[in-house]
């Protein structure tokens, strides 16, 4: 059946390809008279791609913005989210984890964004190797990026966000504590690569995210400024034991190597299984707290070390800890 006059038109490329029946449109002349054509879609089909056209001339967009890749989308839709004007210092963690999600679509950067649809992206998701947290982070960007493009009039499917499954938050408590003996094994693998954080992480009560990338470091005066996810957490001062500070000044002072907390989850299970042990990165973190129980520090110094919040409120406005007092608590520690 012939398609009507400025419909535009469809026919099959030579040689095997995946989808050889390409939809093209005129979208002007040149000086000779020439239609100059433009491809808007591919199909396996020659039905699929007069259903593209048909699918075009129902919301016309903009050709070459249709033809938008993954990564062009991704860099336009960072640039307006977080505008370089504002200040981006209490966006950091947003915009990091979703530099962290888009690693996941490393296959598909180079793929023209509409031809990306919910079906790759749950693929994506039942093949990540972590968590709820990183899973959402994956459905989330793309969910942003899909209303982003929208804006453009690209001519996506329409998403059903809930259809794209990241299962169920499950919160865990099996955080098991190092013994001492195991403490002993780290300092004496001190010079193993990597294992000084993990030291770092027994003696500060950080949480592995904060851990790998310390905000302020003030050596002279033995205290870190660190700290996310909590109003009573973020930019909290953090006092150094007197074992670690020579740790961080080799570290974060004089190589200044930091990392993102996926580089660190894979750099401690690599050192956990060189050393026997079985461990997860939180397990620092209540490793600190057991210990300060043991040594019956100061429950306030505790809190704020580790960014609890204080619920006392006689507690949280007449007590006044400084940074002598958190030193004094934290060397309390073995």
């Amino acid at each position: 059946m012939k398609l009507p006059n400025g419909f535009g038109s469809v026919y099959r490329l030579s040689g095997k390809r995946r989808k050889p029946w390409i939809a093209v449109i005129t979208i002007g002349f040149d000086d000779n008279g020439k239609q100059i054509r433009k491809t808007i879609g591919c199909s396996e089909t020659k039905a699929g791609a007069i259903q593209i056209l048909v699918e075009y001339h129902k919301n016309p967009y903009d050709i070459d913005v249709g033809k938008l890749t993954f990564e062009e989308i991704f860099y336009k839709w960072f640039d307006w989210k977080f505008d370089k004007k504002e200040d981006l210092s209490t966006k950091k963690k947003s915009m990091s984890r979703y530099q962290n999600a888009f690693k996941y679509f490393k296959d598909f950067h180079k793929k023209q964004f509409v031809d990306i649809n919910m079906f790759v992206v749950q693929d994506i998701i039942d093949k990540c190797e972590y968590g709820y947290a990183i899973k959402s982070d994956i459905k989330s960007l793309y969910c942003q990026l899909y209303d982003y493009g929208k804006l453009f009039n690209l001519p996506l499917c329409n998403l059903v966000k809930k259809n794209i499954k990241i299962g169920k938050y499950q919160k865990s408590d099996l955080h098991i504590p190092f013994t001492e003996e195991e403490i002993e094994i780290l300092w004496d693998n001190v010079s193993v690569p990597d294992v000084d954080l993990i030291l770092i992480g027994i003696y500060t009560g950080q949480r592995p995210g904060e851990l790998v990338d310390p905000t302020e470091i003030c050596i002279e005066d033995k205290y870190i400024i660190s700290g996310i996810k909590t109003e009573a957490g973020i930019d909290r001062t953090i006092p150094l034991h007197e074992k670690i500070i020579p740790l961080y000044i080799k570290r974060f002072v004089e190589d200044q190597k930091r990392l993102t907390y996926r580089q660190y989850r894979k750099l401690f299970k690599n050192i956990m299984e060189s050393l026997g042990m079985s461990h997860t990165p939180h397990d620092t973190r209540h490793t600190f707290a057991t210990r300060a129980d043991q040594v019956k520090m100061n429950a306030i110094c505790k809190k704020l070390i580790l960014g609890h919040e204080i619920q006392d409120i006689t507690d949280g406005v007449y007590t006044h800890k400084t940074i002598k007092d958190l030193l004094e608590a934290v060397n309390l520690l073995k």
